[in-house]
C-alpha cells in the first residue's frame, strides 16, 4: 500500500508540474485555476484546484467516503485539453475506478467500474476525445465517455504508466 501511495504522490506530482507547463496553452478563453492537484488537508485525498501563485485554492472533489472509518482517495487529476473537465482516479466504490468531472467540481460521473482491478493515470489525448489509462499491468484507452475501452499493451508482458 505504501508503495502505491509513492507511486500515486510521485505521478500526482508530475502532473501538477506538466499542468503548470502548459497551463493557458490553446483550449477555452475562460480563465480557469492553473493547477489541479492532490490535498490531504482535509483528513482524505482530495481534489484541489489553485493558481500558480497559491491562491485560489478551492476543493472539488466530495468529502463524503463510503465506509466513514477508511480513508477517501481521489488522486492522479488531469484536465482536459479544453480545460473544461478533470479526469481523476478514486476508491470510493472499493478499488479505484476513474471518474470525470467538470471543471468547477460539479458533475462528477463514473467512466470505469471494476470490482477487482485498480484504474490509474488517466491521460487526455490531445483532441480530448479519448483518455488512455493503466489498469493494473496493462494500458488501456477509451473515449472520453467511459465506452470503447480497450487494451492497448501486450497482454503477455507487464505493462503500466
Amino acid at each position: 500500500m505504501a508503495r502505491r501511495l509513492l507511486r500515486a504522490a510521485r505521478v500526482t506530482l508530475l502532473a501538477a508540474l506538466l499542468v503548470a507547463l502548459v497551463a493557458g496553452c490553446g483550449g477555452s478563453t475562460e480563465a480557469r485555476p492553473d493547477l489541479a492537484f492532490v490535498s490531504t488537508r482535509d483528513g482524505d485525498y482530495a481534489v484541489f484546484e489553485m493558481n500558480a501563485d497559491g491562491q485560489g485554492q478551492n476543493r472539488l472533489t466530495e468529502a463524503t467516503a463510503a465506509s466513514s472509518k477508511s480513508v477517501f482517495f481521489q488522486i492522479e487529476p488531469d484536465w482536459s485539453p479544453d480545460g473544461s473537465s478533470i479526469a481523476f482516479a478514486s476508491q470510493r466504490s472499493g478499488s479505484f475506478d476513474l471518474y470525470v468531472m467538470a471543471a468547477d467540481g460539479t458533475g462528477t460521473r463514473p467512466l470505469t467500474s471494476t470490482n477487482e482491478d485498480d484504474e490509474s493515470s488517466p491521460t487526455w489525448s490531445p483532441e480530448g476525445d479519448r483518455i488512455a489509462f493503466a489498469r493494473d499491468t496493462d494500458l488501456y484507452v477509451m473515449n472520453a465517455d467511459g465506452s470503447g475501452t480497450r487494451r492497448i499493451s501486450d497482454a503477455r508482458a507487464e505493462e503500466a504508466e
